[in-house]
Formats: structure tokens, sequence, C-alpha cells
């Protein structure tokens, strides 16, 4: 059964956004609680309250405390005892959601800037890559845009999370050529699911496409862009304008489990969607495997085309 608490072995307060080399969490028995969430546990390791959201880098583990992961998360912004009961935490990025661990995982900062996740038995599930002198980290920050940043001691960025998306962008974050965002397998499942998001390139111009992570890929949305990347700005991503009830809510985008790309808006006491960013360019039916067997519908001419769901060469990890 899982415990009912974490220990932080010689770590920075739990309410606290900053984090120095040589600082170790321990997934472990200890006087500080787990909070509930509606499908998983989750304890603070770092937080940063920024104008409209409160950002968390936390342990999140299921109920039995089998798997976990590093994570971040968003809620609107308010008290830590209203955080704890009513605002429904979100995950936006994570570090291992390919490789969950178990109870004793440890996450570690080393000494030489190495931001690092080992299981109870010391095999490294995930690493920064950032250790050694080439680096010099002095600390880890989690900004309050959600932006979970390595820096030197200059204060620049080493590494950071924007750089490596999941399934979610922040507000004033940027995708980018190189990089993608995956869906989950479903609401429960955290780990790499089939539809994936990333800016691709041809000869002349460069454009954002979603599309299925079969072999070769499948796209089921195209759209031409000016830029080489795309950014999620206050209240519009992509030239489209997202409509919110306040532009002081919390908000984020999330490439769901089924391929809609949706803008999530916190309404006070539910996360609402307000945007589904492909509706413009798809219709229902579009979307891979929506209509029974059949996957994206093609209109040419007035005529509409089925064209069947590939079903050997889907991989979901």
């Amino acid at each position: 059964m899982c415990s009912s608490s974490f220990h932080l072995v010689n770590a920075q307060p739990v309410d606290y956004s900053i984090a120095t080399v040589s600082t170790s969490w321990t997934i472990n028995d200890g006087p500080l609680p787990f909070i509930k969430a509606s499908d998983f546990l989750w304890r603070p390791i770092l937080v940063r309250r920024g104008l409209r959201s409160r950002f968390s880098l936390a342990f999140c583990c299921d109920f039995a405390c089998t798997a976990c992961i590093v994570g971040v998360l968003i809620q609107k912004q308010t008290s830590i005892e209203q955080d704890a009961i009513t605002n429904a935490p979100q995950l936006v990025w994570s570090a291992n959601r390919n490789h969950p661990v178990k109870l004793n995982a440890t996450l570690q900062l080393t000494q030489d800037g190495n931001l690092t996740l080992s299981d109870s038995d010391g095999t490294s599930f995930w690493s920064t890559y950032t250790g050694g002198g080439n680096y010099s980290v002095s600390g880890l920050n989690l900004t309050e845009d959600g932006n979970l940043v390595l820096f030197d001691r200059n204060n620049a960025t080493v590494w950071q999370s924007f750089d490596h998306p999941a399934d979610s962008l922040l507000v004033g974050q940027r995708l980018v050529g190189g990089q993608k965002l995956t869906s989950s397998t479903s609401a429960s499942n955290w780990s790499q699911g089939l539809f994936s998001l990333a800016v691709q390139f041809d000869p002349h111009s460069s454009y954002l496409s979603a599309y299925v992570e079969s072999n070769p890929p499948w796209s089921y949305f195209e759209s031409y862009i000016d830029k080489d990347y795309v950014k999620f700005e206050n209240e519009s991503f992509n030239g489209q304008l997202i409509r919110v009830a306040s532009s002081s809510s919390a908000q984020f985008i999330r490439l769901d489990p089924d391929g809609h790309l949706m803008a999530y808006e916190w309404d006070g006491s539910n996360w609402n969607v307000v945007a589904d960013l492909l509706a413009s360019g798809i219709s229902d039916c579009g979307y891979p495997m929506a209509c029974s067997n059949y996957g994206i519908v093609l209109q040419m001419d007035n005529a509409v085309v089925l064209r069947k769901s590939p079903a050997t060469t889907l991989s979901g990890n």
C-alpha cells in the first residue's frame, strides 16, 4: 500500500521555487503528506506562484505508489489549502512519462549540475545530461511561467523543460522545429500515445502538422505558418484567438489522447475547454479512427473520401 507521506532529503522548503546543487528528493516515508487529486497522488518539490497560475514540480504517483513520475503541475493561483482541495492539478510536463519509478526513487541535482531521476535500486531512468565542467550549473528554478530551468552562475539558462515538451504548452511557450507535442495514451495513462504535433519544413515554407505516430507518419492536419515556430500567447495560438472568460485565468494547451488540440481555462471550479484549435481545418471524422474503422476524411471537389485507418503500423509505447 502507498504511504501517506513523502520524505525530502537535504531539500529546499516545499513552498519554494529554487534549489541549489547537491540537493535530492526521495519518495519515501516521512512527515509530509501526499496531496490527493482525482486520479493520482502528488507531492510538491518546488512551487512557484505566478500572476495567474501556481506551478509545482512534483512527484505524481498512482494510488498504490507503484508508478511515479516527476512532472510540472498547473493550478489556478490561490492558497495552498484551497489548491490541495479544489484546484484540480493538471500535468503539463513530465520527465519520465514512459518510465515510471517506484517508491524510494530519488530526484537529485548533483554537485556537478546534472538533474537525474533514479529508481529505488539505483537504476537511472532520466537525466538532463548537464553534469561536468562544460555547463557549470548552479541551481534549479521553477519559473512563474511553469518552465523548469537549470541555470549557471551568471543566471544563464543551461537546460529548460520548455525545450522538451510532453503533451502541453503553457502561455509564453514556443514549439519550434525539432520539438513536438505527443499525446498521452489516455487521461489516466500519461505514457506517450498515438498523436503528435510539430513544426515541419518543406523546401519553401514551414507548416504546423498533426499526425499519427505510424511508419511512415500519417498527417491529419496541416497549416502553413509564416515563422519557423508557433507560440502560445495569452489568449491566442497560431493566429487563432482563444476566447477566455478572464485574461487573468489559468490557461494551457494540450494535445489530447484523441488527437484534438484543446485550450483549457480554469473557470473557478473546473478546467473547461475554451477552444478546439484544429477545428477550423478538419472535421470531426478527420481525426484518425474517429469514424469507426475509418480515419481521415478528405474533401476534394465536394466529394468526401474516407481513408481506412492503419491497423498494423501504429506505435504508442
